[in-house]
C-alpha cells in the first residue's frame, strides 16, 4: 500500500531522467574536468605554473575541441537538462572574478579570465542544445517506428532497454520537451490544413459546384523534422487495437478518415502519454513491481499476461516474491472501506488483482520446481508458454 500511495506522488513530477546523488556528483565532476581542459593555456590563473606559456594569453578555439573527446563528456553535459553544467560554470565563473581581481578585463594587468570561461561557457551550453535535440530527434522517430511497426509490446520492450541504458536513444527530460514541442507545431500544421479544407468547402458551395471528397493517400511515409514513421495505415483495426495500449488520444470515429497529418500527430501525442506514463516508475525494484502491475492489469488475455510476468521477472525467486508481495499489499488496499469511498478514484478490480495473484503463485510453484530439478506437471489448462 505505501507503495501505491508513493506512486501517486510521482505522477506529479514528471520526469524520465532520474538521477541519484552519487551520479550527479560524478557528472559535477566530469564538467568541471571538461572546463578546466578548455580553459588550459587561456589565461595565466588556468595555467600550469610550471609551463613556459603560463604569463601568454590564447583565444579559447572551439575547432581545436575532437569530437572523440566531445562525444565522451556529452551525456555529463546533456544531464538534468544541462542544470549540472550551468552549475559548475557559474563556480568557474566565480573563480574566474577571483582571478580578476581589480584588473577586470585588461589583459595587461592579469585579468580577462571571466571573458575566457563565457567563451567556453557559450560553446559548451550550444553544443548540449544541438546534441540534445539530435539525441531526442533521433530517439524520437525510433520509438514510432517502433510503435509503428511492433505495436504496444514492441514500446515496451524498446522503452524497457532504453530504461537499463541498452538499445537506440535515451530516455530523458530533453525527449519529454522535443515531443511536446514537436506536437504544438504539429497541431498548427493539421489546423491550417483544416482551415484551408473548410474555407475551400465554403467557396465551392457559395459558387453552387458540387463537392468531391478527396482519396485519402495512404501514409507509407511521412517524413516531419528528420522522423520518419514507415508503412502504416491507422484506420487498420488491428493498428488502431494495438495502438490503444499505447494511448487514448486519438478520434473514437473509426470511420473517419485521417490525413497524414493529423495520423502523425496521434502517433506524437500517443507517443508523450506512454513516456509520461514511463516516467511514473523509479528504476528501483518498485518502480519496476509497479509498471508491471500497471501492464497485468491492462492485458485481457491471461495467457499474455502470464507471459509478461514471465519475461519480467525470469527465473528470479526473489523478484516473483518481491511482485507478490506487492500484489497483496494491492488487494488489502483495494479491499479497505476508505479506498472504495473516496472521492473521485476509481475503485481499483479485486477479481483480477486476485487472479493476477494466482498467476503469480503458480508461476512462483514452476520456480521453485525447476529449482529442485523437477519436472512441472502437465496441465489441462492453456498453456502459459515455454519457461525461460
Amino acid at each position: 500500500a505505501d507503495t501505491l500511495r508513493s506512486s501517486e506522488r510521482m505522477e506529479k513530477d514528471v520526469v524520465l531522467s532520474k538521477k541519484t546523488q552519487q551520479e550527479i556528483d560524478a557528472a559535477k565532476n566530469k564538467c568541471r574536468e571538461f572546463i578546466e581542459f578548455l580553459l588550459d593555456g587561456t589565461a595565466p590563473g588556468f595555467s600550469d605554473p610550471s609551463e613556459e606559456y603560463m604569463n601568454v594569453y590564447a583565444q579559447f578555439d572551439p575547432s581545436s575541441v575532437s569530437l572523440d573527446t566531445l562525444a565522451e563528456f556529452s551525456p555529463y553535459l546533456r544531464m538534468s537538462k544541462g542544470q549540472i553544467l550551468a552549475e559548475v560554470l557559474r563556480e568557474v565563473e566565480c573563480t574566474a572574478v577571483g582571478h580578476d581581481g581589480m584588473a577586470g578585463d585588461d589583459v595587461s594587468k592579469g585579468g580577462g579570465h571571466y571573458r575566457q570561461v563565457e567563451r567556453v561557457g557559450s560553446f559548451l551550453k550550444g553544443f548540449r542544445i544541438a546534441e540534445s535535440r539530435r539525441i531526442a530527434r533521433e530517439t524520437a522517430s525510433h520509438l514510432l517506428n517502433v510503435v509503428a511497426n511492433e505495436g504496444a509490446e514492441g514500446l515496451d520492450f524498446a522503452l524497457g532497454t532504453m530504461v537499463r541504458g541498452e538499445g537506440d536513444g535515451e530516455l530523458n527530460d530533453d525527449l519529454l520537451a522535443y515531443l511536446e514541442e514537436t506536437i504544438t507545431v504539429q497541431k498548427r500544421t493539421v489546423e491550417k490544413q483544416i482551415a484551408a479544407e473548410n474555407a475551400d468547402r465554403e467557396l465551392m458551395k457559395s459558387r453552387g459546384e458540387t463537392l468531391e471528397e478527396p482519396n485519402m493517400v495512404e501514409m507509407d511515409e511521412i517524413d516531419v523534422d528528420g522522423m520518419n514513421v514507415e508503412e502504416i495505415n491507422l484506420n487498420d483495426g488491428e493498428v488502431r487495437a494495438s495502438l490503444s495500449e499505447v494511448g487514448d488520444s486519438y478520434a473514437d470515429d473509426d470511420s473517419k478518415e485521417m490525413s497524414p497529418s493529423e495520423k502523425l500527430l496521434m502517433l506524437l501525442q500517443s507517443l508523450l502519454d506512454r513516456l509520461k506514463a514511463e516516467a511514473a516508475f523509479t528504476a528501483d525494484e518498485d518502480g519496476k513491481n509497479l509498471r508491471l502491475l500497471a501492464m497485468c492489469l491492462n492485458t485481457q488475455s491471461d495467457i499474455e499476461r502470464t507471459k509478461r510476468i514471465q519475461g519480467e521477472v525470469g527465473g528470479s525467486l526473489a523478484r516473483t516474491e518481491s511482485f507478490a508481495e506487492l500484489l497483496a499489499g494491492a488487494i488489502d488496499y483495494a479491499e479497505k472501506p476508505s479506498t472504495a469511498l473516496t472521492p473521485g478514484r476509481k475503485a481499483m478490480d479485486i477479481s483480477i488483482l486476485r487472479k493476477i495473484q494466482r498467476q503469480v503463485a503458480e508461476i512462483q510453484s514452476m520456480q521453485a520446481m525447476n529449482a529442485a530439478g523437477v519436472k512441472p506437471p502437465k496441465s489441462d489448462r492453456d498453456p502459459i508458454g515455454p519457461w525461460q
